[in-house]
């Protein structure tokens, strides 16, 4: 659903939009994913960097005390 194919791997959009345009701030994520109650179906792999580098995958935000996994 985030990577425009049904088959897992593939880069989200979010990490095609941080690839072509950059990020605004080295030292802060290139995007976020905000989740509601629960995870979707697939999990990370949905907001992954796929075959792209690692530094343009998303951060995962959480709802409670501390809102970074790591």
């Amino acid at each position: 659903m985030n990577s425009g194919s049904i088959l897992s791997g593939r880069p989200s959009l979010g990490a095609w939009v941080n690839y072509g345009l950059g990020s605004a701030n080295r030292n802060l994520p290139s995007f976020v994913v905000m989740l509601d109650d629960r995870d979707p179906i697939g999990g990370p792999k949905q907001w992954s960097a796929g075959f792209l580098p690692a530094s343009y995958q998303g951060t995962q935000f959480r709802q409670g005390d501390t809102p970074l996994l790591h």
